[in-house]
């Protein structure tokens, strides 16, 4: 991906980022969903944001990020647009 890609995603994110990183960044997402069959994601309601990753393993800290929605938060806050 572009650098300038990076200098414009939210909350400090890099497209070279895996889920560890993620969480280690933001914190603990209030949804999640994939497994098995289906890439991961997780989402984080207050801050409109939803990220997508490479693979379906939960248990692979490196697993690398994919792709990034940004929505609608649930609080004013966090609105980046």
């Amino acid at each position: 991906m572009s650098d300038k890609l990076k200098e414009i995603l939210p909350f400090n994110l890099s497209p070279k980022m895996t889920i560890k990183d993620v969480v280690q960044l933001v914190g603990e997402p209030d949804k999640k969903g994939g497994s098995r069959m289906v890439p991961i994601w997780i989402s984080y309601e207050d801050m409109g944001l939803q990220l997508d990753f490479v693979g379906s393993n939960w248990e692979d800290p490196n697993n690398p990020l994919s792709f990034v929605t940004i929505f609608q938060p649930l609080n004013e806050k966090f609105r980046v647009i």
